[in-house]
């Protein structure tokens, strides 16, 4: 089994910090699972103009993310609502 690393850039990271310390957790147990789980899942990609991207669901939440694969991390770029993520 591979190991997946989770990084943030600072928008993700920014992202983040808006919600409540709850939902927080929720995000952060969410991408947590994913990376741990990565190998066994098949990745949602985004479509025009966001090609290249993926999507996690968390909930009514969507977190994009790219992947490295020759490093094994797995980036988040943007948390967001489902209604505003795409609206970037």
């Amino acid at each position: 089994m591979n190991f997946w690393r989770v990084e943030f850039t600072y928008i993700a990271e920014r992202d983040l910090a808006n919600f409540d310390p709850s939902v927080r957790k929720k995000i952060n147990d969410k991408i947590a699972w994913f990376a741990s789980n990565y190998g066994k899942l098949r990745p949602e990609p985004l479509h025009i103009p966001f090609d290249g991207f993926y999507k996690l669901h968390i909930g009514k939440i969507r977190a994009i993310y790219t992947i490295e694969n020759d490093t094994h991390i797995l980036l988040m770029h943007h948390i967001e609502w489902r209604d505003k993520v795409y609206k970037h």
